[in-house]
């Protein structure tokens, strides 16, 4: 997608250390993908967007978006867990990747809990991480045994 596309050039501008481009790539892509017609998800460059943002000292649109996947991402495991035995062996594959994704946004969120560029919004965010690794742990506990009594492959 567009989208991912313009995730790989702003890390990219980040690694070079060209910090107002990717700012400005960020806003453009903020502005031409908005999320409310392409929601923003870990594979589709969300995740990418919202470090961008952080990086680039704008971490309340970084978290915005964080906390937009973190819901989407919520829903669809609770959603997963629901599903029948047959449905959900057909689903595990995009379980499984909604787990991950939820893992990528802990670790950001305790990034920004160890930052001083959080301010005074770190401990905040920190108690957030750990929330969201607990709820992490638990879902993947219980869907990866349920996955093993049906003879699913972890």
């Amino acid at each position: 997608t567009h989208r991912r596309w313009l995730a790989h050039l702003i890390t990219t501008l980040l690694q070079e250390g060209k910090r107002s481009k990717a700012l400005q790539a960020l806003e453009k892509c903020d502005a031409e993908i908005p999320a409310y017609n392409v929601p923003y998800k870990g594979d589709n460059g969300g995740l990418e967007i919202a470090n961008g943002f952080i990086a680039c000292g704008k971490i309340d649109k970084g978290v915005e978006i964080l906390d937009a996947m973190e819901k989407v991402s919520r829903e669809y495991i609770t959603f997963y867990a629901s599903l029948g035995n047959v449905r959900f062996i057909s689903a595990w594959r995009d379980c499984r990747s909604e787990i991950y994704s939820l893992v990528e946004i802990q670790h950001s969120l305790e990034m920004l809990g160890k930052s001083k560029e959080a301010g005074a919004k770190a401990p905040e965010y920190a108690k957030r991480a750990e929330e969201l690794l607990m709820f992490v742990n638990n879902s993947y506990s219980l869907l990866a045994s349920r996955a093993e009594g049906l003879g699913i492959q972890l």
